[in-house]
């Protein structure tokens, strides 16, 4: 207390001056009085020493340092007690308060966290409604196109991606946008399916992408030596290349909210790698993740699971990806779905939230129908041929399809040669018509021998065509293991793909040095793919790389332009 100080000396003073007067055994009494007033006279001072110390004990050391400590310590005992009571009084009201506003502001706290969970939810229900993931088709290069989207939606389809596209040439190349993004007001929900190494270019393509799609989905599942070449697809899952694929989610999803953002992946060399993957990719921004459930390819030399694309799918392995990621984060299976019975299995086995389906669905795009009114192989092509005259796509798109659709007809009744070889539409539906008239028996049909050898002798050369990309890869391999080089050493002299700045500095070269420019820079790419007017014919037999070009050089791109 402030007045205990002048308190204490002037006590000291007046023992100092009285030392020889003042009894030894008279005890100084205890009191406790408080100057009113600096102007009052001494002898109005009371002591406030304890009892305990005697007339002597101050007569024997006056002015010393034991009275001074004793007095000290005593106005701390004094002041701490009534430090103490004060507190305890303080806190005894103003405990209750706080702990009041404490659980006020801790439940009004909860109470937002809940209300924005529960908007969050009620956000990506709108988005992402259950039911719309149940039956999916998947991308297909040349083959998930809006004619087939819309036959397969009138058929169960829920949910539809869009083929493959390049973001680059998306970003950059207007014509290219308006051919590969074909879509109608039926047909929705839509995925924009992009295959993507940077996050500039995925970020542009979606945005320009985003008036007419529902989602935005990464490409990360592609195995084949296209994705090689442009480090794309599931050679982007490499430990290597993680941070880079978590950092191109990160921007897309932020940049182009609330469309949501999809990954399609394949399985990694183990189950615990997998599942990490997808708990990075959620964590990262991915709102839904399809997988694959086949093995990334690796052309290093590896051999075992990392590079087995045929046979069944491993489907337990989704069902490990889904049991990891919980009810709360959408996973479709894709793969081992042939029949409607596949489906069911899947569903079953696997408890995602939805399946897609590729081969399946090119067999069959009735797959997600079940019943046995659903119609026939005949009906369905010709139903999809009505709506290629609505929806039109490239020719080569419609043979590809019919001969899925149609192969067995097609091979019963000896027309496999005469549907490749149709010139137009109406020659394929008159071939179409043709095989319905001779399912339903209203048309003779016999048998020939000769067509018969024909067709297979046919079908043996497009086999041999379709793998000579195989075997080219083959024999660079078996070439670099003689010479002791790295496996994918010659798979990688010429196998990144032009600029598209390069691609114009070949068209300006006069036409009889194009060529030899070409060989000696890209020589593992198509040279009519991507310089001859209307392409390459051979397309899917074609030995040499169709591949998008990269956007090195390329000037910033025009999204800010377009408005929807």
């Amino acid at each position: 207390m402030v007045a205990d100080e002048p308190l204490y000396a002037n006590m000291h003073v007046e023992a100092t001056e009285s030392r020889g007067a003042l009894p030894s055994s008279q005890k100084l009494k205890k009191k406790r009085k408080r100057s009113s007033s600096s102007s009052s006279s001494k002898a109005s001072l009371v002591s406030s020493v304890s009892a305990s110390v005697s007339a002597a004990d101050l007569l024997e050391i006056p002015g010393s340092s034991p009275l001074k400590k004793h007095k000290k310590e005593k106005k701390k005992s004094s002041e701490k007690k009534s430090k103490s009571q004060s507190s305890s009084s303080k806190s005894s009201k103003d405990k209750k308060r706080e702990k009041k506003e404490k659980k006020e502001k801790n439940e009004k706290k909860e109470k937002k966290k809940s209300s924005s969970g529960e908007k969050s939810k009620k956000r990506r229900k709108q988005i992402l409604p259950p039911h719309k993931l149940r039956f999916v088709v998947a991308p297909m290069v040349g083959g998930s196109e809006l004619a087939f989207r819309m036959l397969c939606r009138k058929y169960g389809a829920t949910l539809a991606y869009t083929p493959m596209m390049s973001a680059t040439k998306f970003a950059h190349d207007a014509e290219y946008r308006k051919a590969e993004l074909q879509t109608h007001p039926t047909d929705r929900p839509l995925v924009a399916h992009f295959n993507a190494n940077n996050a500039k270019d995925l970020l542009s393509a979606a945005k320009l992408a985003a008036p007419h799609v529902d989602a935005i989905d990464l490409n990360l599942g592609c195995p084949q030596r296209i994705a090689h070449s442009g480090h794309f697809g599931s050679f982007l899952l490499g430990d290597e290349d993680r941070e880079l694929v978590l950092g191109i989610v990160r921007t897309v999803a932020k940049g182009v909210a609330p469309l949501p953002v999809f990954c399609k992946i394949r399985l990694l060399d183990s189950t615990a790698a997998t599942v990490k993957l997808c708990e990075q990719l959620r964590n990262a921004g991915a709102r839904l993740i399809a997988v694959h459930a086949r093995h990334r390819v690796q052309y290093d030399g590896k051999t075992g699971r990392a590079v087995s694309r045929q046979g069944a799918a491993h489907v337990a392995e989704v069902a490990a990806v889904k049991s990891a990621l919980g009810d709360d984060f959408p996973i479709l299976s894709n793969g081992n779905t042939r029949t409607w019975a596949d489906v069911e299995a899947n569903l079953a086995s696997t408890r995602a939230d939805g399946v897609m389906s590729a081969e399946g669905l090119l067999d069959d795009p009735a797959l997600f129908a079940p019943g046995e009114n659903k119609p026939d192989a005949c009906a369905l092509a010709l139903e999809y041929l009505d709506l290629v005259a609505k929806h039109p796509v490239k020719h080569s798109t419609v043979l590809f399809h019919l001969r899925r659709m149609l192969r067995n007809p097609l091979t019963k009744f000896q027309l496999t040669e005469e549907m490749m070889s149709a010139k137009n539409l109406e020659e394929a539906r008159s071939l179409a018509h043709r095989l319905a008239g001779y399912a339903r028996g209203d048309m003779g049909f016999t048998y020939d021998a000769e067509r018969a050898k024909r067709e297979r002798e046919a079908a043996a050369r497009r086999k041999a065509e379709l793998g000579r990309r195989r075997d080219y890869d083959a024999r660079m391999r078996r070439k670099a293991a003689r010479e002791g080089k790295p496996m994918d050493y010659y798979l990688e002299q010429g196998a990144s793909p032009p600029t598209l700045a390069q691609l114009e500095e070949a068209r300006s070269l006069p036409e009889e040095k194009r060529l030899g420019w070409w060989k000696e820079r890209f020589s593992q790419h198509c040279f009519a793919h991507h310089l001859q007017a209307g392409g390459c014919q051979r397309e899917r037999a074609c030995a040499f790389l169709h591949a998008d070009p990269s956007n090195a050089g390329a000037s910033e791109p025009s999204w800010l332009e377009e408005k929807p």
